[in-house]
């Protein structure tokens, strides 16, 4: 895979496109748009040689803009985004969605890659065959929050909302009620929390966001001696995520649908599995 573009303008990202399809006389390019610098790593990561990856200039909101451009409409050019809360009829074809949620839910859905990080780092004493879970439930209320605020725009920055502290190592639980007071919405508290005791696991693994699963599991995780950041959750889940296991998503197999239909070179083929 060709080398990483990132930090880059709107205009930057569509001139750097302009400039490489023009200097491609074998018509070999591809390209992939991704919301941020994890994004980017992964995509690294898994994709061909031929690929070049460009980080968005504005998150998903900023990779909806770049697909949109004439510089960018083309087979060869595709983005990859976080599914989070949206309507998935109303995407581009060119717009590719990791599995469940996000990217971290996506990479922890492989059992593989959950089993090591429990057995290297998790630190609680809930089994491996549910920690995933219980965290899931324990931020289920927070993530309905997320949830209403994409599709009711309530313009919450859960960038400024930390909530770390809140995470009782003891017995592995969120005070999610300080939580929503710390987000400035606690009058939602008591819907939302009646709304997520609906949810079975099969939803929370649709709706519980990557930051919020990442910080969580790094208050119940260590690394050697040194408690665990949200960064460092998530390098862990990069560095553990092979080929093989990307190769049994559903993102994927649509991207290698995709290359198939338009004769291009995303990924290797040879990873194709059978779908019954």
């Amino acid at each position: 895979m060709d080398s990483i573009r990132e930090n880059r303008t709107k205009e930057d990202i569509l001139a750097e496109i302009r400039m490489e399809r023009a200097a491609d006389i074998y018509d070999e390019k591809c390209f992939i748009l991704v919301e941020g610098s994890d994004d980017a790593l992964f995509t690294n990561k898994m994709f061909q040689d031929n690929v070049i990856c460009l980080e968005s200039f504005a998150g998903k909101s900023g990779l909806m803009e770049l697909i949109a451009e004439d510089a960018a409409l083309s087979d060869n050019v595709i983005g990859i985004r976080d599914k989070d809360y949206a309507d998935e009829s109303s995407l581009p074809e060119r717009i590719f969605l990791y599995d469940h949620c996000c990217l971290e839910m996506m990479m922890l859905s492989e059992p593989a890659v959950a089993e090591s990080f429990f057995h290297i780092y998790y630190k609680g004493t809930i089994p491996c065959n549910a920690f995933i879970a219980n965290a899931m439930r324990q931020l289920s209320s927070y993530s309905i929050l997320r949830r209403k605020n994409e599709k009711e725009s309530l313009k919450i920055n859960f960038r400024k909302v930390n909530f770390g502290d809140l995470v009782d190592f003891s017995n592995e639980s969120l005070d999610d009620r300080a939580l929503f007071q710390r987000a400035g919405k606690s009058e939602t508290y008591d819907s939302c929390r009646q709304e997520a005791e609906s949810l079975d696991d099969t939803d929370l693994w649709e709706i519980t966001n990557g930051h919020d699963i990442c910080t969580f599991l790094g208050r119940l995780s260590k690394n050697g001696k040194t408690d665990m950041s949200e960064t460092g959750v998530r390098n862990v889940l990069l560095v553990s995520h092979r080929k093989d296991d990307f190769a049994k998503t559903n993102l994927f197999q649509s991207i290698l649908s995709y290359q198939q239909q338009k004769h291009l070179t995303f990924l290797e083929s040879s990873g194709q599995r059978t779908i019954s």
